[in-house]
């Protein structure tokens, strides 16, 4: 049932159903790629909100992955309008030429939070969570005490910057 003061919108189709749109247009225009993909998780077209009249569209997207591991960006998103059940976007990002060798042998992923902390260290401080409506939280947190190295090289443990290139000095 609708809210107090809202019309219920007649015709909203289901999720299942918009997604069922989306998978057959998937695997209509790009076979190949779209079984190299996994689904991710479906966010409301309007997050915090749980009235499903106000979803003017399903949203869905997959991402590349290459031996289970995702692959950058690499993906495809599909809208479904909610009244109609068209397609209302899609969007895809694949780059062909990427050459995807094994990951072979990796740091065990439980391993690497206590490589990050000692090698670069944490430091405490104050993190602002927007509220939205509401005011905004604000708590002490601990973070990892970089400014230029993001990434973690799953092999060695080293820290990557953004063009993977190994980075020596954290802070």
């Amino acid at each position: 049932a609708p809210r107090a003061g809202a019309q219920e919108i007649k015709g909203v189709i289901s999720r299942e159903k918009a997604r069922a749109v989306a998978e057959s247009l998937a695997r209509r225009l790009q076979p190949e790629k779209f079984a190299r993909m996994t689904a991710n998780p479906s966010p409301s077209a309007y997050p915090g909100y749980r009235w499903p009249a106000l979803d003017a569209a399903y949203h869905f997207s997959w991402s590349r992955t290459h031996d289970g591991i995702p692959v950058g960006d690499d993906g495809l998103h599909i809208a479904v309008d909610a009244r109609t059940g068209l397609v209302t976007g899609y969007t895809l990002l694949w780059l062909d030429d990427l050459k995807l060798p094994p990951a072979g042998a990796v740091l065990p992923a439980g391993e690497v939070p206590a490589k990050v902390a000692a090698k670069a260290g944490m430091v405490l401080v104050y993190e602002v969570f927007p509220g939205g409506a509401a005011p905004a939280q604000v708590r002490p947190v601990y973070q990892v005490n970089t400014r230029y190295a993001y990434l973690v090289d799953a092999r060695t443990g080293d820290f990557l910057n953004f063009q993977g290139e190994p980075v020596k000095e954290c802070v």
